[in-house]
C-alpha cells in the first residue's frame, strides 16, 4: 500500500497519509476544502467509530470526522 494510491477503506488507524486528489459531488469536494483538505496535504487516521461510523482525522493539526461519502471523494497515499 506505500506506492498505491488508494482510499481510507484499507487505511490504518496512526498511518499518516498524502492526499493525491480530491474527487467526485462537487458541493461534498468544496466542504472537504473548506475544512483543510487539499492535494499534498498530510493527514493522520486517528480513529473509526463503529458500526461504519465517521472516521475521525486529523488534518492541518484538528480533527475532523469524515462521512464514509466523504472519505470517498479522497484518494490518498501512504508516506
Amino acid at each position: 500500500l506505500s506506492f498505491m494510491n488508494s482510499t481510507f477503506r484499507h487505511a490504518e488507524k496512526g498511518k499518516r497519509l498524502r492526499i493525491l486528489k480530491i474527487e467526485g459531488d462537487p458541493v461534498v469536494c468544496d466542504r472537504l476544502f473548506e475544512i483543510g483538505f487539499s492535494p499534498d496535504e498530510e493527514i493522520e487516521i486517528q480513529q473509526q467509530l463503529l458500526w461504519n461510523g465517521p472516521l475521525i482525522v486529523e488534518v492541518r493539526g484538528g480533527h475532523v470526522a469524515l462521512r464514509e461519502s466523504e472519505a470517498q471523494c479522497i484518494t490518498i497515499q501512504n508516506i
